[in-house]
Parts: C-alpha cells; structure tokens; sequence
C-alpha cells in the first residue's frame, strides 16, 4: 500500500531537514 512508501518518504524528509539544520549551524558560528 501507499502507507509505507508515504511513512519512509516523511522520514526521509525529515533526517534531511535534521542534516540541513546540522550542516548550517557551524557555518552561522563561523560566520
């Protein structure tokens, strides 16, 4: 069904959302 391909793609998104936010983080403190 259409569920688990939706639950892995949210999390998917999110890890890269979480990874973003790590990523920028130490660039706005070296800034």
């Amino acid at each position: 069904m259409m569920t688990e391909e939706y639950y892995l793609y949210n999390k998917t998104l999110l890890y890269y959302i979480i990874i973003l936010l790590f990523v920028d983080k130490p660039k706005n403190v070296a800034l």
